[in-house]
């Protein structure tokens, strides 16, 4: 679902934009499995909230980890933390997918 070399590069580099670029990209590969997981058609993001809450398999707080992970996107003296926490919810959307 990511593209792990880019978000690391991102935080390596310390590329803010370059990795909210990356970031964009994985976040959608992560909702499309997350709705994909769910037998659900991905709208858009619009209402995003709401869908995800309506969803049965998801993992625990999905919408405000996503919002977190946005948060810590926007500076270099935290963005590790958003891959960690990237990493994180696309590892329990995986597992999901084999149980």
């Amino acid at each position: 679902m990511m593209n792990v070399d880019d978000l690391d590069r991102g935080v390596l580099r310390k590329e803010v934009l370059f990795y909210h670029q990356v970031l964009e990209k994985s976040l959608d590969h992560l909702l499309q499995a997350l709705y994909a997981l769910n037998r659900t058609y991905f709208p858009s993001r619009k209402r995003i909230e709401e869908y995800i809450q309506r969803l049965g398999n998801k993992p625990k707080n999905c919408y405000e980890r996503l919002l977190g992970i946005i948060e810590m996107a926007a500076s270099t003296n935290i963005i590790v933390e958003s891959v960690k926490g990237m990493k994180n919810l696309e590892g329990e959307v995986r597992e999901a997918f084999i149980d």
